[in-house]
């Protein structure tokens, strides 16, 4: 059972690099402005799809969105 699962998560490896490296993406700067602040973002759409799902990720104070 150990090695289907290491043949499964192999797979999924190869399956995962091979999309991520073929995957066409726009990284666009987004500007927001909140109660007298700027709030930067960035934006990664991926080239082929119309309407993405949106995934929104937010990092603490000591980190930082270019991570």
């Amino acid at each position: 059972m150990k090695q289907l699962y290491r043949t499964v998560a192999a797979s999924l490896g190869v399956l995962m690099t091979t999309f991520l490296v073929s995957a066409q993406a726009t990284e666009t700067i987004v500007k927001l402005k909140v109660e007298g602040q700027t709030i930067v973002a960035t934006m990664v759409t991926p080239g082929d799809v119309a309407k993405p799902p949106v995934v929104l990720m937010l990092h603490g104070f000591t980190g930082s969105r270019n991570e």
